[in-house]
């Protein structure tokens, strides 16, 4: 289903890389009439059979919304206002759309929250074994101190570790891997991801085998947050997110799914910091939601593991 706020409208997706890719790749009804792209090897080019043109060229087309699909959305939301792009027109669109499950509630769904659970299960355990703190963040951080529980309309699953302690979580990446429950029919994809050579995030990503619907889609994002200026951020794999440093100095500790997890300090003014009124349930946010900066432009390596 196309989201409320893009259907019927006249599109230019700015960011001709992959997410945007997979946006339209799904909902190949969007009427877009351009791809946008600061990358000049790009302009020019067609994209998914959509022109791809530079920024300064939007304004001649006959669009109804510019929508961002990067994580560099407050440089880019400049730069199109600085072209005579009206606030108005520029967009961001609900981060659970732009997951690989497009939209689609894993944890809504019994198979894919079960299996989903037994697969936390598994991560808390191996951790335990090798004394690696793993700890919860973002949404899964909310919804098992909130609710006990994931979030119904949550779009992944996000852990961190520290810089000082995300070279433990590489050790034992094989060993966590051989872990993970099998589910038939899906497929485990584990990718790490570097910049300047250094590993700032593991994805493990679980997906249906070609022809099969056993799970609906989903990831868990393990991030390195680094210190840096006073605050813990994450690094390397798109938007950083900002913490001040008292929450991943020291954690606390929560039951959560049938195991003890790490949480950081603090947990309640960390996540007023994050989400503002943290008690009250909000869908479809943006990354226009949440405390983050925006580094220099830098492609991620992936290395497939």
């Amino acid at each position: 289903m196309i989201p409320e706020s893009l259907d019927g409208k006249r599109l230019v997706l700015f960011g001709a890389g992959h997410v945007g890719q997979e946006l339209l790749s799904h909902f190949p009804m969007l009427n877009v009439l351009a791809f946008a792209d600061n990358d000049v090897g790009k302009q020019g080019t067609d994209v998914c059979g959509v022109p791809v043109v530079a920024a300064d060229a939007i304004a001649q087309l006959d669009y109804d919304l510019v929508v961002i699909t990067t994580g560099w959305w407050k440089s880019i939301s400049a730069q199109l206002q600085a072209l005579g792009i009206p606030a108005e027109k520029i967009t961001l669109p609900p981060k659970s759309i732009l997951a690989i499950h497009h939209g689609g509630l894993p944890f809504s769904h019994p198979a894919t929250k079960q299996f989903a659970t037994e697969v936390m299960q598994q991560i808390a355990d191996v951790a335990v074994i090798h004394d690696v703190p793993i700890c919860l963040d973002f949404g899964t951080l909310l919804g098992a101190y909130r609710d006990g529980d994931f979030i119904a309309w949550d779009d992944d699953i996000d852990l961190v570790l520290t810089e000082d302690d995300f070279p433990a979580l590489l050790r034992i990446l094989p060993e966590l891997k051989a872990a993970l429950p099998a589910l038939p029919d899906t497929i485990v994809n584990i990718s790490l991801f570097s910049n300047d050579n250094i590993p700032a995030a593991v994805i493990i990503t679980f997906k249906n085998a070609s022809g099969c619907s056993a799970i609906i889609p989903f990831e868990i994002g393990i991030l390195c947050r680094v210190f840096e200026g006073g605050n813990f951020i994450t690094k390397g794999y798109g938007t950083e997110f900002i913490a001040p440093q008292v929450h991943f100095r020291s954690y606390d500790r929560i039951s959560f799914l049938g195991r003890e997890f790490n949480i950081p300090h603090q947990t309640e003014s960390y996540l007023r910091f994050v989400y503002g009124d943290w008690k009250l349930p909000k869908q479809d946010t943006t990354l226009a939601d949440y405390p983050t900066q925006e580094p220099g432009y830098q492609k991620p390596l992936k290395t497939s593991l």
